[in-house]
């Protein structure tokens, strides 16, 4: 089990990670420890830079306080001079001290326990296998290096509707292609038939059995009272053109499904990656 920063989250899976692990003795982690104020179990040292013979890392730990019965969680962060046997495959620990401790959720006896913690180094083992260093060495290098790559995490547009509706996604700004022989064009950059009609500036989405319209993509969308007849045409006609070149796929574009008692659902429309959550009705 790999550690970094605990918050107080982690500790909750804590107790059933650690309890799987072997007890104490030889090779074997975690390491339990008794002093005159604290049971420590302390978990193998996780490697944060190894240059030379300096070694720096970081332990899980849980301490109990004697007289106590609460386990309390945390992380130290020690650093130690190292003597490399590589025939014997371990790694002595000289001169080790603990930078600082970490209890989230005890830190009013934050000063308390790192002082009953350093006390305690004297009987901390001094030996560790130099393969899992070695491999510990390897993931941090990795993470480290992932760290630097930059990625895009923003978040989605969240639509929030209390009644049946839709969302229709372009992907980014519109893209416009002429439908031949009609004065529509249609936007290519979606998977629903959305057509405009430049010239009464009016946008027609389609329904199935019906299509909806509004003057702009934002809305507001409603059922079109007379849709211009060149509609079904455009619609027969691109779905014959996509089944034909594609004779496995279904009939496309898809319509916007239908809600409740037959009525129209509302639409939204996105440019930009976006998700759609419906209550049914006002949120309780």
């Amino acid at each position: 089990m790999r550690i970094g920063k605990l918050l107080p989250m982690t500790f909750i899976a804590l107790p059933l990670l650690f309890a799987q692990a072997p007890p104490g003795g030889g090779e074997y982690w975690p390491k339990e420890i008794d002093t005159s104020e604290i049971h420590l179990v302390l978990y193998q040292p996780q490697v944060e830079s190894w240059k030379g013979d300096r070694l720096e890392a970081r332990s899980a730990v849980i301490v109990t306080l004697h007289g106590g019965s609460t386990q309390i969680f945390g992380t130290v962060s020690i650093k130690a001079r190292t003597e490399v046997d590589k025939e014997a495959r371990l790694v002595a620990l000289e001169d080790i001290t603990v930078k600082e401790a970490d209890f989230p959720s005890a830190s009013s006896l934050q000063g308390k326990l790192l002082k009953a913690v350093r006390e305690s180094l004297p009987s901390w083992p001094r030996t560790v296998s130099l393969d899992r260093l070695l491999a510990d060495l390897a993931i941090t290098q990795t993470e480290t290096q992932a760290e630097t790559v930059r990625l895009k995490n923003e978040p989605p547009k969240i639509i929030l509707s209390y009644v049946p509706a839709v969302l229709i996604l372009i992907d980014g700004e519109p893209v416009y292609r002429a439908v031949e022989g009609t004065p529509f064009t249609r936007v290519v950059n979606t998977p629903a038939l959305l057509l405009f009609d430049s010239a009464a500036g009016t946008f027609y989405l389609d329904g199935g059995s019906w299509w909806m319209s509004a003057s702009s993509l934002n809305g507001p969308w409603t059922a079109a009272a007379n849709p211009p007849q060149d509609l079904e045409g455009i619609k027969q006609e691109l779905t014959k053109a996509e089944e034909k070149e594609s004779p496995q796929a279904s009939a496309a574009p898809s319509p916007v499904p239908a809600a409740a008692q037959g009525n129209p659902p509302a639409v939204y429309v996105s440019t930009v990656p976006a998700e759609l959550l419906i209550t049914q009705g006002d949120p309780e």
